[in-house]
């Protein structure tokens, strides 16, 4: 679910098959899933202009099947002068399970929960 500012904070629902990897880009996160034996090994990937920076981040989390995690992630970013020079504040929660999901279970509890949202300016 994507709840954004430019979009008067109305709820854009979607539910994705994920690529193994996707690159951060400026102003987005990305994404990279190792499978195993013993299941998957989950890293969020910064996106490369948001503050505050992070010297010290979380290792990847491993998951086995039935298991979720809840990672989140909050961003202060500028724009260019060319763009009204404006600051925009974000933040990210990723929901991710292993395995089939009832869509009701990221309601309860994580298995899992990485917090990385920073004191933001």
């Amino acid at each position: 679910m994507s709840i954004t500012e430019r979009n008067d904070f109305v709820p854009v629902e979607s539910i994705d098959v994920v690529a193994p990897e996707r690159e951060p880009g400026a102003g987005r996160s990305g994404l990279r899933l190792v499978r195993a034996d013993k299941g998957v090994r989950v890293e969020l990937l910064l996106a490369r202009h948001g503050a505050p920076g992070r010297d010290r981040r979380p290792p990847g989390v491993w998951l086995g099947p039935g298991q979720w995690l809840r990672w989140q992630v909050n961003y202060r970013m500028s724009w260019p002068v060319i763009e009204g020079g404006r600051w925009e504040y974000r933040q990210d929660t990723l929901n991710l399970a292993v395995g089939p999901a009832d869509p009701e279970l990221f309601f309860g509890e994580p298995t899992r929960h990485v917090d990385e949202r920073g004191f933001l300016r």
